[in-house]
């Protein structure tokens, strides 16, 4: 298994990144404070290059949380050399916005961020009055709680097609946990949306009585895992 870590880690933190030239370092700020969503098309491109390198042929994406979505984005865009995609605790932000805020008080929200990043300040940290419990930039925010966000991709909350989810036509082990705490919609009722828009091949796992974090069923779900490899690859 080849772990990495990508532009979302920490809330925040600074990368380094060489210019065109290759040669002056410049820093950047990152974390998940500061992310943007579609960077992970380059940061899983590079895991999947270093692991082919490396002599892997059968390659399994794995995310987590904001992690299925991108798992999910890539596969989307791209996909070659991968054979599935296993995705844990895949829930839509906007939808469990949608359960703390209303609607129109979520577009309020968004439209303050928007001015932002209309100003040309998209990596302003918003204040915690408007993004608690998180830590969140004009942009990230946007990308988050908006219904037409590219990472807006598992659409169950607004009943309209999941475009990005359907154009992956490989297998999606997805694991959902049935005591989610950042969410009241039953995981029954989601699994039966992934069900419905994912390729076939597909299997949607509800894990009970665990979180998020899916604590206590690691066994339980790396068995699961170990049996979808293996049909995977038959």
């Amino acid at each position: 298994m080849l772990s990495f870590n990508n532009r979302g880690f920490k809330i925040v933190t600074d990368i380094k990144q060489l210019d065109k030239t290759g040669n002056t370092v410049k820093w950047r700020n990152t974390g998940g404070a500061h992310e943007v969503f579609t960077d992970c098309m380059d940061d899983i491109q590079g895991a999947v290059d270093f692991a082919r390198k490396a002599g892997a042929r059968d390659i399994f994406l794995m995310g987590h949380s904001t992690g299925a979505q991108k798992s999910v984005y890539w596969m989307a865009k791209r996909g070659r050399g991968v054979r599935a995609a296993i995705l844990l605790g895949a829930l839509s932000d906007y939808a469990c916005a949608l359960e703390l805020r209303s609607k129109r008080d979520l577009a309020k929200a968004v439209a303050r961020a928007r001015s932002f990043v209309k100003k040309g300040k998209p990596h302003q940290l918003l204040p915690q009055s408007l993004t608690a419990p998180y830590t969140l930039d004009a942009q990230r925010f946007v990308s988050l709680y908006s219904p037409d966000s590219a990472e807006e991709i598992f659409t169950y909350a607004e009943k309209k097609k999941p475009r990005v989810l359907r154009r992956v036509r490989k297998p999606l082990l997805v694991f959902l946990a049935g005591n989610e705490e950042h969410t009241k919609r039953p995981a029954v009722e989601i699994a039966r949306w992934f069900a419905l828009n994912t390729a076939p091949g597909s299997r949607t796992v509800v894990v009970p009585d665990v979180r998020h974090n899916f604590k206590g069923a690691e066994r339980q779900i790396s068995r699961t895992i170990k049996e979808f490899i293996k049909e995977a690859v038959q």
